[in-house]
């Protein structure tokens, strides 16, 4: 599903446009997965684990854009991209297609300036658009700010999973599942 560009300001004064990305985002999209996943342990993999080549990217985003069940999203401001969600079927089949999972990620700089409400309201719109019933995330437990972030759109935790991450450090995080019915 392609989501069309939404312009708006941030409350530093930035310029921000929301949008589906597109074939030539694939560059800037691998850049900004590197850069996000080496700012907190609280995404799901590091920053030498990306390592598709800006072709499979763009193969790889040309799919989200050709799809019916799901949609990708990118926040563009400053000439590269500050935040993302996803929004992606849990499965096809008649017991599973009324479920979808929610990712999001945003640059630390951006932390704290609306990106991570804008961006789940739009997944969460059009999550209800494509027909699911249900959206679920995995957030690591002790990310209070995620999870304030997620409780105040609705969503309720339904279990821990211990052992969720493992960490370089050799330690383990327990992930929190959460869902919103839609």
């Amino acid at each position: 599903m392609r989501f069309p560009a939404q312009k708006f300001t941030l409350p530093n004064g930035l310029p921000c446009t929301l949008r589906s990305p597109e074939l030539e985002d694939a560059a800037a999209l691998l850049d900004y997965l590197r850069v996000t996943s080496g700012e907190t342990e609280n995404v799901v993999r590091y920053p030498e684990e990306i390592t598709l080549s800006v072709e499979e990217e763009g193969m790889f985003l040309q799919q989200y854009a050709k799809s019916e069940r799901q949609v990708m999203l990118a926040v563009f401001g400053a000439g590269v991209a500050l935040g993302s969600a996803g929004v992606s079927p849990i499965g096809n089949g008649k017991k599973l297609c009324h479920r979808a999972e929610v990712g999001i990620s945003l640059r630390k700089a951006y932390w704290g300036m609306g990106l991570g409400t804008r961006l789940m309201e739009t997944a969460i719109d059009l999550a209800r658009q494509m027909g699911y019933e249900q959206l679920e995330l995995e957030v690591v437990s002790d990310n209070q700010r995620a999870k304030r972030l997620y409780e105040k759109l609705g969503f309720v935790s339904c279990r821990e999973i211990p052992h969720g991450f493992r960490l370089r450090s050799g330690g383990y995080a327990p992930l929190e599942r959460m869902v919103k019915f839609l």
